[in-house]
């Protein structure tokens, strides 16, 4: 944890200190990204009809922080080509689709092959988003901290207008939001972050009508 710039207490992830500090090999030999999309696609073909048939959706979230290796095991949804073929391998079922993490794809910066806009235009656009976690970042790896809304690198309005554009239907959870001074549970500060999403949307609505 430390002490943002506006002095809330705030989560941070630092890439340098993880591989020097943090990370180590957990199992007993490393598992490659084809490992893990063989792991994937078995997953999937075996679970998805299950789901289609119980009338049940699948949301996929990027890896977070989007590193292509931690500890490792390959990360596969660290970037848009690792969700394209993602969705390639559920075959295009209604059934799945994303939990859209707007912190961990900003998290990414230009090295996510799309940024938060152009998933929410390709993703939202075809109804392929059922839920987002709407949060927002100090910067792009290799060091961010998590904020508050109005005090990321993403302009928030933006990003709620684009979801509205593409009449996206999902869900809009407030996520990882900061600590605040006598909030140990942290009601106050997801009340705040609810009513500032809510600001934006009556905002984004009358504009864009």
């Amino acid at each position: 944890m430390i002490e943002s710039p506006r002095g809330y207490k705030a989560r941070e992830f630092n890439l340098d200190d993880f591989h020097k500090k943090v990370e180590k090999q957990l199992f007993e030999r490393q598992y490659s990204a084809d490992d893990m999309w063989a792991n994937y696609t078995y997953f999937i073909k075996a679970v998805l009809p299950v789901a289609e048939k119980a009338d049940v959706r699948l949301a996929l979230h990027p890896d977070d922080p989007p590193v292509p290796m931690m500890n490792g095991v390959a990360k596969l949804f660290t970037h848009y080509e690792g969700i394209k073929r993602a969705d390639q391998i559920a075959g295009g079922s209604k059934y799945w689709g994303l939990t859209l993490c707007v912190g961990t794809w900003s998290e990414g910066g230009d090295k996510m092959g799309k940024d938060v806009f152009g998933m929410i235009q390709n993703f939202g656009a075809r109804g392929k988003i059922y839920a987002v976690h709407f949060r927002n970042v100090s910067s792009p790896l290799p060091v961010f901290h998590e904020t508050f809304l109005d005090d990321g690198y993403l302009d928030m309005y933006q990003v709620m207008k684009a979801f509205r554009q593409v009449r996206c239907t999902a869900s809009l959870i407030p996520d990882h939001y900061p600590g605040l001074v006598g909030d140990a549970d942290r009601r106050l500060a997801n009340a705040y972050s609810i009513a500032y999403m809510r600001a934006l949307l009556r905002r984004a609505n009358e504009e864009v009508g």
